[in-house]
């Protein structure tokens, strides 16, 4: 078992509470993280309130995941207990178009989003396999390492595809949460 913040219905904040669930198993491919860091975003606000579909009640929600690999499958090879890493918010699955394309975070047929289909940030314990693990340095603190892939990740993606250089003239929309204050620094 292992400590979580678990959403058992949806609502208001109201319905997270502390508790035990199941702690989570690997497989010979996957790895097993101990949650150093984990980011509240819009995306668990929407979530914890009902608007996914997709999650399985009750859940753990949570997917800005920093952390340190706690074990390893026998087919993992880049990384070792001990190290610390930061997480994709998608579980890609390696074999679809989109993650032959690189384009991984629109992955449909993987394990899916943390605190959906699979066990968040919200709890001690997350499996993650070699692709959506990410090595941390350790001049990157835990808190900032968390929100890199999301908060981060999701404005520059947005930036880089626009084709924005210094000095064009953007207009970031939201940008008071998490995603567009990133986005404008």
């Amino acid at each position: 078992m292992m400590d979580a913040v678990i959403l058992s219905q949806f609502g208001g904040p109201e319905v997270l509470q502390p508790g035990q669930v199941e702690r989570p198993s690997i497989r010979e491919d996957q790895l097993l993280i101990r949650v150093a860091a984990c980011g509240v975003c819009g995306h668990d606000l929407l979530n914890r309130a009902g608007h996914f579909g997709g999650t399985h009640l009750p859940a753990v929600l949570g997917h800005e995941i920093a952390g340190t690999v706690d074990q390893i499958g026998k087919f993992v090879t880049r990384f070792k207990p001990g190290d610390r890493v930061v997480l994709l918010q998608r579980q890609p699955c390696g074999l679809c178009r989109s993650c032959r394309e690189g384009r991984e975070n629109l992955c449909r047929s993987g394990g899916g989003f943390y605190g959906e289909r699979s066990s968040g940030g919200y709890g001690q314990f997350v499996v993650s396999s070699e692709r959506n693990t990410v090595a941390l340095p350790a001049e990157v603190p835990f808190e900032v390492g968390a929100v890199l892939s999301c908060a981060v990740g999701t404005g520059l993606h947005a930036l880089l595809r626009a084709r924005v250089h210094a000095g064009d003239l953007v207009v970031v929309t939201g940008a008071g949460g998490g995603v567009g204050l990133n986005t404008v620094q």
